[in-house]
């Protein structure tokens, strides 16, 4: 079965947000096995320095990777729509991938050195959203495709 890891940075700091990861992880474990890590969020303030936090973001982003297909969020990376994302999914299960890493930055994206050494950099939209937006997105998105490489109606 297919393992989707999803890192974060930050805690899911609303209720809601926390809702909505868990209905859909429930609705994900029919096709998937999902797992989800948090790193947490440098300190921010008028003097931080971002590309160190990055950096130290980023580190301890890597101490959570399983070393499977990785998955960067970018606002630059290529956007999918849902039939060509399902159809990318199902490519990588027909490879041989059994681990997909999903990596979510924060407040201030992710570290350069991420980004380079992702298999793909993906994009949900060219749009800004919250961090915590995001993490309920991705998910919905994850359903709806694989829904859809199952023959489900959800995708419509």
């Amino acid at each position: 079965m297919l393992t989707l890891h999803i890192i974060t940075v930050g805690k899911d700091k609303e209720s809601w947000v926390s809702d909505q990861i868990a209905h859909y992880r429930t609705l994900l474990k029919k096709y998937v096995r999902v797992e989800i890590s948090a790193v947490a969020e440098a300190k921010y303030s008028k003097n931080t320095d971002i590309n160190k936090a990055l950096a130290a973001e980023a580190d301890a982003i890597e101490g959570k990777l399983l070393g499977g297909y990785l998955v960067v969020l970018d606002v630059a990376g290529k956007a999918f729509g849902t039939e060509a994302l399902a159809k990318e999914l199902a490519r990588l299960q027909v490879s041989g991938v059994s681990t997909i890493e999903w990596v979510i930055g924060g407040p201030f994206g992710l570290d350069e050195r991420l980004k380079k050494k992702a298999d793909l950099r993906f994009s949900l939209s060219p749009l800004t959203m919250s961090h915590q937006i995001v993490r309920v997105v991705l998910l919905e998105q994850l359903y709806r495709v694989l829904n859809l490489n199952a023959g489900g109606s959800y995708h419509k």
